[in-house]
């Protein structure tokens, strides 16, 4: 491209996901060191390319392009004679055939074009196509009927705003050699089953039929349809159920098969869903059991209670009930707490290692945060400002932190340990405090020239940092994204594949792992979250508060506003708990819409609020740990006056009057519906368009004919202003 005398090359290297200018570069949008948010480039291999220009002084901007797409275009034009491309969302690479009597399906396509982007596709379908005795077939529902032996054509066409037209055609040859689904009804299904008692249904093999087979199950019960999923349902009822089996082809041919099952008392109460238990607890602190439910099928009927449990450690054990608080409570320094959920003859067990935070010297407790470490094959030994995780033997290791925290911006901080770098790789995982599903692995690749590269879902990103340099390499998580250090990506999958979808009990558990280590190398952690981790004597860290949603802002008079609901998180205490208060305008305690006084309320629910004052509202958290640690977070809420003042013409001003007349201001009222001390001002505006401002006069006299208008003007404290006017015509 040549702009004024000179001429500018620019290119753009898919492989890199940079730009060129000649040969040297201007941007890599996948390099931490021009980016914090990295890019990973184009999703397809179609972009556009425009210019523009700004800040130049002359009326109009010039610009010749000499070369495009490897195009000379001094030499030669470029003509757009190529069309759409069509995508057919078609699973087979060839066709299944067709079969008369029965409809074949219409597949769903698009088209893109390089230069217009996306344009409309028509879709016809043709008997004998390209023949010369070809015939149009009707499309309804998405498909058309095969009435005849011979073979079809379903034609995909699309223009793009050049005119240049594409077309695809799909051919389906018909058959009559196509199967009828089968399917094995020799299995050995279960056709007993017991109330409340989640049933399976089997794996069935079906054959014949044209094309994929898709399938399903139906569960009836009295002529009605069942509740079920995809894989099971739960029997509630005594009686017998009809379980079909529903397999259908391309082209719709169907086959059901269908079987009783019979469901017999149960005599043994059932849950429904496993019970879900934390991987830590940390001794004397309070937590809250998980609210396991059965149900006793006895009578008959379903009857829900919560299951009794008996809490043991080893040296006594106590009852409790699911869902209630309890204190667990160990002597050693990692031992495992068993539970035991009882619902008459039903007993689940479960059990979860304990962590006692403290160390007994000289008798007396003392804090110990590095009982709060899970390890295999490391040496842990605790500094002043950090913990060195050195490996033991040959071989990988790995450590895990007892407490889990909130997942949202949550942080944990490893410092690299130059000389001990013999190691391939370090891993950082985020996993759910209540689902191993959901987890998350940072990698943190050892190059062999030194570097690191970030590695994320089969992502990696060179950074600056290295293993033998003294680096910090801060990991967290954040609104959907993970980072290290200033790098910041996107998270597209948990580390089964799955579809990341954040984590679903807003906690996460963190762990280290470092591989193909040798003896003694290693790193160090120096923080998880804001809580320092070295040596210490006691928790001197504040805890976290997260605030969901969003949160002040401005509101109208008499709007009624959200207080938002608070998670506090502290590293080492799972107690930490978080109130609000609300302070109205006058600086008074605000009362929500229920009557509840917001004065240092437990602010793990919404509150609402009417906002009846101008001004604002202060909203302060507070959040505690046992140690008396606090934090505060603050935020204030709105109210503006934006209701302009009112103005009451009482007096009244004549029609007509002559020029050198006397002429009073009509009397006027002037109300707020906030403030006491509107300002008022009157102007006159003459027939020749002049502005005259009266002042502390009531009275004028006009010097020339036409029309004139009295305007009263009112301004409240908050700068809304109202206008009345008054018009009248002044003669000779």
């Amino acid at each position: 491209m040549k702009v004024g005398d000179a001429t500018l090359s620019l290119r753009y290297n898919k492989d890199e996901n940079a730009i060129y200018q000649n040969n040297s570069l201007i941007i890599d949008f996948d390099n931490p060191k021009f980016f914090s948010n990295l890019w990973d480039g184009f999703k397809t291999n179609l972009v556009t390319m425009s210019i523009y220009a700004k800040g130049y002084s002359s009326s109009s901007a010039n610009f010749v392009i000499l070369s495009a797409k490897d195009k000379d275009l001094k030499k030669e034009i470029i003509v757009d004679k190529k069309g759409p491309e069509i995508k057919v969302d078609c699973p087979y690479e060839t066709l299944p055939n067709a079969k008369v009597g029965y409809s074949y399906p219409i597949f769903n396509a698009t088209a893109n074009d390089e230069n217009d982007g996306e344009c409309k596709v028509s879709t016809k379908v043709y008997f004998n196509y390209g023949s010369g005795r070809e015939c149009i077939v009707p499309i309804n529902n998405d498909s058309f009927e095969v009435s005849k032996e011979g073979i079809y054509a379903i034609i995909y066409e699309a223009s793009d705003k050049t005119g240049n037209v594409s077309k695809k055609v799909l051919t389906i040859k018909t058959s009559k050699d196509i199967n009828e689904i089968k399917i094995d009804e020799s299995l050995n299904i279960d056709k007993e089953a017991k109330q409340g008692e989640r049933y399976h249904f089997p794996n069935i093999e079906t054959t014949g039929g044209s094309g994929k087979i898709n399938s399903h199950f139906e569960v009836y019960f009295n002529n009605d349809k069942y509740p079920s999923d995809e894989s099971s349902f739960i029997p509630k009822d005594k009686g017998t159920y009809e379980i079909r089996y529903i397999a259908k082809d391309i082209i719709g041919q169907s086959k059901t098969y269908s079987y009783e099952l019979e469901i017999k008392e149960n005599l043994t109460p059932v849950i429904y869903e496993d019970i879900a238990m934390p991987r830590y607890y940390i001794s004397e602190a309070i937590y809250t059991l998980p609210e396991a439910i059965c149900y006793d099928y006895s009578s008959g009927v379903g009857v829900a209670s919560k299951m009794d449990v008996t809490i043991d450690n080893g040296v006594f054990s106590y009852e409790a009930k699911s869902g209630e608080s309890f204190v667990p409570k160990i002597e050693g320094t990692q031992e495992k707490i068993y539970f035991t959920f009882r619902c008459k003859d039903l007993e689940i067990q479960k059990e979860v290692l304990t962590i006692n935070p403290y160390r007994m010297v000289n008798g007396i407790n003392r804090f110990a945060i590095e009982n709060f470490f899970i390890s295999e094959n490391l040496n842990l030994n605790i500094n002043d400002r950090d913990i060195d995780l050195l490996v033991k033997s040959k071989g990988d290791a790995k450590l895990e932190f007892a407490n889990s925290v909130i997942a949202k911006n949550s942080s944990i901080q490893l410092i690299s340990n130059p000389g001990k770098e013999n190691f391939s790789n370090v891993k950082v995982t985020f996993t759910d405090s209540l689902n191993e599903e959901e987890k998350v692995t940072l990698t943190l690749k050892n190059n062999k020239d030194g570097s690191i590269a970030f590695n994320i879902n089969d992502r990696s990103y060179l950074t600056n940092s290295s293993f033998s340099k003294n680096n910090n390499l801060t990991m967290g998580y954040t609104d959907n994204r993970f980072y290290l250090n200033t790098t910041v990506v996107e998270c597209e999958s948990y580390d089964n594949g799955r579809t990341f979808n954040g984590f679903s009990s807003n906690k996460i558990y963190f762990s280290v792992s470092i591989e193909n280590a040798k003896a003694g190398a290693g790193l160090k952690l120096s923080k998880i979250d804001n809580q320092s981790i070295s040596y210490a004597s006691s928790d001197y860290s504040e805890p976290r508060i997260i605030i969901h949603g969003d949160y002040g802002g401005t509101y109208a008079h008499n709007e009624v506003a959200t207080i938002n609901k608070v998670e506090s998180s502290d590293v080492l205490d799972p107690n930490s708990t978080c109130y609000v208060t609300v302070k109205d305008p006058n600086g008074k305690i605000a009362i929500d819409i229920d009557g509840v006084s917001l004065d240092g309320v437990i602010a793990n629910k919404e509150y609402k609020l009417k906002l009846s004052d101008y001004g604002q509202y202060i909203v302060t958290y507070t959040a505690a740990d046992s140690s008396d640690n606090k934090a505060n977070f603050i935020y204030a809420i709105t109210v503006e006056d934006n209701t302009a003042p009112l103005i009451k013409i009482t007096g009244e001003v004549p029609s007509s009057v002559k020029i050198g007349e006397n002429v009073r201001i009509p009397t006027f009222e002037v109300s707020d519906d906030q403030d006491e001390n509107v300002t008022t001002s009157v102007f006159i505006e003459t027939s020749r368009g002049e502005i005259i401002y009266l002042g502390k006069h009531n009275a004028f006299k006009p010097e020339q004919e036409g029309t004139y208008t009295i305007k009263i003007r009112a301004m409240d404290e908050a700068g809304n202003i109202a206008y009345a006017t008054v018009t009248f015509e002044v003669t000779k």
